[in-house]
């Protein structure tokens, strides 16, 4: 058993076996890389999406309306934005018509072109036993992601 020669085959043998067991030992190692570098990738993907998300939402204006009661019997139109950006170019319809000429609408108080971000506006509205909601409203304007943008709602008490 102390035979070099014997030695040395059972050394190449050992070697010939690691070698062997080596391989399908770096093809696993091989596919489980190959999974984390996909799932890195998509990783990334999802982060690029969530920052192109993030780059609109900062160029939209995101426009809600709704009645409020000021003072006893005395309603006004809120129009808030909730977006980052200024809306511009404000066109407001209730009924399908434009919200200056509405029967509920005061012309001494007309409706602003603008409204900025995080902030709103509040027209004062005439309404009466013969004139109450609900009124479907939509309101169109521009920002600095598109042009039209719309917002439709049933405005109630």
């Amino acid at each position: 058993m102390n035979d070099p020669a014997t030695l040395a085959a059972i050394a190449a043998c050992v070697s010939a076996i690691t070698a062997i067991l080596a391989i399908p030992l770096s093809l696993y190692a091989l596919c489980q890389s190959r999974k984390a570098l996909k799932g890195q990738q998509r990783i990334v993907e999802i982060e690029e999406e969530r920052e192109r998300d993030r780059r609109i939402a900062g160029k939209q204006a995101d426009l809600r309306a709704s009645i409020v009661e000021t003072s006893k019997s005395t309603y006004r139109l809120r129009v808030q934005n909730q977006g980052a950006a200024s809306a511009r170019n404000l066109r407001l319809e209730m009924d399908g018509t434009p919200f200056a000429q509405h029967e509920a609408a005061f012309e001494d108080h007309p409706l602003p072109d603008l409204v900025g971000a995080h902030s709103e506006i509040r027209c004062l509205l005439g309404l009466h036993n013969g004139l109450l909601p609900p009124f479907e409203v939509r309101i169109t304007w521009d920002d600095d992601s598109d042009e039209n943008r719309v917002y439709e709602t049933t405005l109630t008490f």
